[in-house]
């Protein structure tokens, strides 16, 4: 009788185990039908592909604007422009509901569906709320998904609950390949606008 409940207690303990550890949880790949690692022609009739801009500080990303969708305010695609233009490395969207009650349980579903988060980047006023799971995808690359909320009036953050899932090893495979191409490009330009001496003026404004 107590090796049979020795058995019970074991299984049960180990399968708790393995429901709170997200290093073994399977890494998503897709949000409302967008795939990470798929080419964004494909999305033409989801997203609006002529309306991509590049990525602010990072010339080998772009960023296309999601049609509306239900439940969801906006969104945006983010895809590669050098090692493999067109790939899909992250998708954006910020919710309808900007309740802290939907964050909550938005927080408890994916909690349970891939473990407990592995960072915090929140704020301790409570304005800011941000949980991050670290995740890989069947070949070990690394995939994390990033859920918000914020309420106040700093324009860098994305007011209401918003979340992100990102393919991290796909965005360095890009980065990658931009900064061997500008070291094959050093030799060859210069800066347009800069004068014959530079001093400290020249980084001021006037």
């Amino acid at each position: 009788m107590r090796k049979g409940l020795s058995f019970i207690v074991c299984v049960m303990v180990g399968a708790m185990t393995s429901w709170a550890s997200p290093t073994q949880a399977k890494a998503p790949q897709s949000i409302v039908g967008i795939r990470l690692g798929s080419q964004i022609e494909e999305l033409k009739d989801m997203v609006e592909i002529g309306a991509a801009v590049p990525l602010w500080g990072s010339q080998y990303l772009m960023r296309a604007p999601l049609r509306s969708a239900r439940g969801y305010q906006s969104g945006y695609v983010v895809y590669g422009n050098c090692a493999r233009k067109g790939r899909v490395v992250r998708i954006k969207l910020t919710y309808e509901d900007e309740s802290l009650d939907f964050y909550n349980k938005l927080q408890s579903l994916l909690t349970r569906r891939y473990g407990k988060p592995s960072e915090w980047r929140g704020n301790p006023f409570g304005t800011l709320r941000i949980w991050k799971w670290s995740l890989r995808d069947p070949d070990g690359k690394r995939v994390s998904i990033i859920l918000q909320h914020y309420v106040g009036d700093d324009d860098s953050f994305t007011p209401g609950n918003s979340i992100r899932l990102t393919h991290s090893s796909y965005i360095e495979e890009e980065s990658a390949c931009y900064q061997e191409k500008l070291k094959e490009r050093k030799d060859e330009t210069c800066p347009a606008l800069m004068p014959p001496k530079v001093d400290m003026e020249w980084f001021l404004p006037q």
